[in-house]
C-alpha cells in the first residue's frame, strides 16, 4: 500500500519524498520517478549510456510552493521590488525551496550512467505533458499529467538536472513544472505581491542597469543614459528590458485576486506576515543594499513621460503606491 502524504513535511528535513508537491495529486516522488523512466528511453534510443543515478529539481523562485502548515502559498514575483531578499529569507526557513525535490536511484554493477546534464526542451527529451502513474489504493491505478514550461524568462521555476556532477548547483538552463495549467485560479491558499511607485521603480532598475552592465565604465553620465533608455522605451512602445517590465506583466490587474498586497518598503508588515505564515522569526536581509552611487535628477518633465509610460500600472495599482 503506498504511504499517503503527511499533513506536513518531517521536521527533521525540509523537504521529503513523501510531501506534496503544488500538483493536487501527484507528489514530487512520483514525478521524478515518471522523468526518470522517460529520459532513460530517450537516452537509450540515442544508443548512449543511459542509467539515472540522480534527478534534482531546483524550486528556487518558484512563485508557487507550500509552506510548513501545507499550505499553498503565489508569490507574484516583480523585477526591483526586493525579490532577491524575499527569496533569501524563504530559503533560509525552507531551503527545499532551493534544493527542491531530489532521488537517488540505484544503478546495476557494470551499468554506465548518462552524462550529466540540464535537461533542455532543445534536445527533445520532453513532450509537452509527461504521464505519471500513481497508486492511491491497491486495487486502482491513475494517472496524471504535469506540464513542462521551458521559457528561459519565465518566473516558474524549477530546474531540472540528471546526473549532476556537483549536487546543489543550480542550473541556468531548465525545464519546469507549469503550475498554472493544473491549479485552477485561485492558485493558492496564500497570494502576495510588492507594488512599488513606478517612477521610483524605473530610476532603481536604469541605476541598476546602468552599473551592472558597465555603463559607468564607458564614460556615459547615468542622467544621459536614464534619458537614452526612457526614449527608446517611448520609441518602441514597450519596455525592452526585463526590470523595466510594467509590473502589471508580472502580477497582472486584478488586485481582489491577492490576499496580500505590500508596499515597496513595508518591510515589519512583510516580516510579521511571513513569520506568521512559516511559523519563524523571518527578517529579510538588504541583498541589494544601495551603494554610493551617482545620483538622478527627474526633470518635471521628464517624470510625466515615466509616469505616462506606466500608466497601466497606475490605473490598476496606483491606490497601493
Amino acid at each position: 500500500m503506498p504511504q499517503s502524504s503527511p499533513s506536513a513535511p518531517d521536521e527533521a528535513y525540509s523537504w521529503s519524498p513523501r510531501w506534496r508537491s503544488m500538483h493536487p495529486k501527484l507528489t514530487d516522488v512520483e514525478i521524478l520517478d515518471a522523468l526518470k523512466a522517460k529520459l532513460e528511453r530517450r537516452f537509450a534510443a540515442q544508443g548512449k549510456p543511459h542509467a539515472i543515478a540522480r534527478l534534482e529539481l531546483f524550486k528556487m523562485g518558484t512563485p508557487c510552493f507550500r509552506l510548513p502548515n501545507g499550505q499553498s502559498c503565489h508569490w507574484a514575483q516583480t523585477t526591483k521590488t526586493a525579490s532577491l531578499s524575499i527569496e533569501a529569507a524563504l530559503c533560509k526557513h525552507m531551503p527545499h525551496l532551493w534544493l527542491g525535490p531530489h532521488k537517488d536511484y540505484p544503478v546495476a554493477d557494470g551499468q554506465e550512467p548518462a552524462e550529466a546534464r540540464h535537461v533542455r526542451i532543445n534536445r527533445s527529451l520532453f513532450s509537452d505533458t509527461t504521464p505519471v502513474p500513481f497508486a492511491r489504493c491497491a486495487d486502482r491505478k491513475w494517472e496524471g499529467d504535469f506540464w513542462l514550461n521551458s521559457n528561459e524568462c519565465d518566473l516558474v521555476y524549477p530546474r531540472l538536472q540528471c546526473n549532476p556532477k556537483k549536487s546543489g548547483v543550480k542550473a541556468w538552463i531548465y525545464h519546469a513544472l507549469y503550475m498554472e495549467k493544473f491549479c485552477p485560479r485561485p492558485y493558492a491558499a496564500k497570494r502576495f505581491c510588492i507594488v512599488r511607485e513606478p517612477v521610483e521603480r524605473f530610476m532603481s532598475a536604469v541605476t541598476f542597469m546602468f552599473y551592472r552592465r558597465g555603463s559607468h565604465e564607458q564614460g556615459i553620465p547615468l542622467q544621459e543614459y536614464l534619458e537614452k533608455t526612457l526614449k527608446r522605451m517611448e520609441d518602441a512602445g514597450r519596455a525592452h528590458d526585463l526590470h523595466l517590465q510594467y509590473q502589471c506583466g508580472f502580477i497582472g490587474c486584478d488586485p481582489a485576486y491577492y490576499t496580500h498586497i505590500f508596499r515597496m518598503g513595508e518591510w515589519e508588515r512583510l516580516e510579521a506576515s511571513l513569520s506568521e505564515w512559516l511559523g519563524k522569526s523571518v527578517q529579510l536581509p538588504h541583498v541589494n543594499a544601495s551603494r554610493d552611487k551617482e545620483k538622478i535628477s527627474l526633470t518635471p518633465a521628464l517624470r510625466q513621460r515615466v509616469e505616462a509610460f506606466y500608466a497601466k500600472d497606475y490605473k490598476f495599482w496606483g491606490k497601493y503606491f
